[in-house]
């Protein structure tokens, strides 16, 4: 990655729409002792614009400028922090410069040297100079700690080990800065990290989560998760996956459970890399999928990391001494529920991580008894019907999971038909609307109980998703068959 020079950053910084919005506004209103400091800086040295501004001014004036900012700007005030008094400024339009949020804060210690020495990583302890007057041009660069010589060389470095003794969070936040960047982490910060690797158990879990998301949601993240695990941060974060390093597995895999997990994390994110293109013509449906929604990529390959959990649980010796692991996916789902709440997830977010691991065995299931030809069309209906937006997802995840086993020319065989098989059930889901998410439905509700004289009740749900189940199967097409197939089941009497 190329850093450009101080004064083409400066040049850069001096055209951003934002910087030179908030200098016109604060042209009447001339303060000493303001910087931008952070990310914007170091953005601006990469050759790119910060969607946000961070800025340091000297304590006496935050109250002040805030409040002048928020009516000029306009934006509304969010105080972030009040031991250091920081102030967060949401923009109140989202058009142009004015969507830009400012995170304004009193300089620490006795200037800006002082205050940058506080702060976190190296690149992010840079600041540049707004001059009161509006026609001067930005600059210089403040950089006591070295972020400049470090961005050049692609490294994260702490500032200073009680960095992460001040706030673990920051723990995390070396490896997701890493990761969004491409940088290494600099081997004595590693040292350091190593040593306060159990102090990651003291932060608030949405601190934790926000960055945990923010790294898993980045291409390429899975190097950095080799190097916090080897850092003895995944352990303290999951200690349900302590009982996994080690475990050992049946014939059909290359790895213990520990690593057998961290390689379907690599092949979750490997195929989000290559669009998946090893599903064929369906690359383009699964990536569309995939960015639906901000937080998916990310969920899906915890769900990756964390498929297996409930191995150690289940683990039992079967004929010649070969490994069972039986109900280990609902044992899994079980202990994902924790995790999910502990890390605060949302609802939503907390519900299909449980369903992913839960399911996570249910397409090779199918496989099977597609391979044994046993395999009826209401069954992958029932599976389309019962994952329904997360559907996609399973299949994924089961993908990943058969990939991580062993390779050899057996398993490469396999692995072509299971291939072929979840292509075969994406074609199902999208050519039938398995999941019933496109298609209007046949009949209702209200048409059954007219019909048969019935009164609303559990069983009018039951006979709905008998009829949606045939309908995916290709079994029945329109209102009249629908209602054909209901008098049939009612006169069966299998339908109370």
């Amino acid at each position: 990655m190329r850093v450009l020079s101080t004064e083409e950053a400066l040049d850069r910084l001096g055209r951003n729409a934002a910087v030179r919005r908030l200098r016109s506004l604060l042209a009447g209103r001339p303060i000493e002792g303001l910087y931008l400091v952070g990310g914007v800086v170091r953005d601006a040295l990469l050759g790119q614009d910060a969607p946000d501004l961070d800025i340091v001014c000297p304590p006496d004036e935050v109250k002040q400028l805030s409040a002048f900012l928020s009516e000029t700007w306009p934006c509304r005030l969010v105080l972030l922090n009040e031991r250091w008094g920081t102030v967060r400024l949401v923009p109140l339009s989202l058009e142009g410069s004015e969507k830009v949020v400012v995170d304004l804060a009193p300089a620490r210690g006795g200037g800006i040297e002082e205050d940058l020495v506080q702060r976190d990583f190296t690149v992010d302890a840079m600041a540049v100079w707004i001059p009161p007057d509006p026609q001067r041009l930005l600059g210089p660069l403040v950089d006591p700690a070295g972020g400049l010589r470090d961005l050049a060389s692609g490294m994260i470095r702490v500032v200073h080990p009680d960095r992460f003794v001040e706030d673990p969070v920051r723990l995390l936040r070396a490896f997701r800065i890493a990761s969004s960047l491409g940088f290494a982490v600099e081997p004595g910060t590693l040292e350091a990290i190593r040593k306060t690797s159990h102090r990651l158990s003291q932060p608030a879990a949405e601190r934790l989560r926000d960055e945990l998301f923010k790294l898993l949601g980045s291409p390429g993240s899975r190097p950095y998760l080799d190097a916090m695990d080897q850092a003895g941060l995944l352990v303290v974060l999951f200690p349900e996956t302590a009982a996994l390093r080690g475990l050992k597995q049946g014939p059909e895999h290359a790895h213990e459970a520990w690593a057998h997990s961290m390689e379907t994390f690599r092949q979750v994110e490997k195929m989000m890399e290559d669009g998946f293109a090893l599903l064929e013509p369906w690359g383009e449906v699964l990536s569309e999928w995939t960015a639906e929604d901000e937080e998916r990529a990310g969920l899906l390959k915890l769900a990756a990391l964390l498929h297996d959990i409930g191995k150690p649980a289940t683990a039992r010796s079967g004929e010649g001494g070969k490994v069972h692991f039986f109900g280990h996916d609902r044992e899994g789902a079980r202990l994902c529920g924790q995790i999910g709440a502990r890390l605060k997830l949302s609802r939503s977010s907390g519900a299909c991580l449980e369903r992913w691991v839960r399911f996570h065995m249910w397409p090779l299931h199918l496989y099977r008894a597609a391979s044994a030809h046993r395999l009826r069309d209401r069954a992958r209906v029932r599976f389309f019907r019962r994952l329904g937006g997360d559907a996609f997802g399973c299949l994924i995840l089961a993908v990943a999971d058969h990939k991580a086993k062993k390779n050899n020319e057996k398993t490469i065989e396999c692995n072509e038909n299971f291939m072929q098989f979840i292509k075969s059930m994406i074609f199902f889901s999208v050519e039938r609307d398995a999941a019933g998410v496109r298609l209007s439905p046949l009949i209702r509700g209200r048409d059954i109980m007219e019909r048969f004289g019935l009164s609303p009740g559990p069983a009018i749900g039951r006979l709905l998703e008998k009829v949606h189940e045939a309908r995916a199967a290709g079994e029945i097409a329109n209102r009249e068959q629908a209602l054909d197939l209901v008098g049939r089941l009612i006169g069966k009497g299998g339908i109370t």
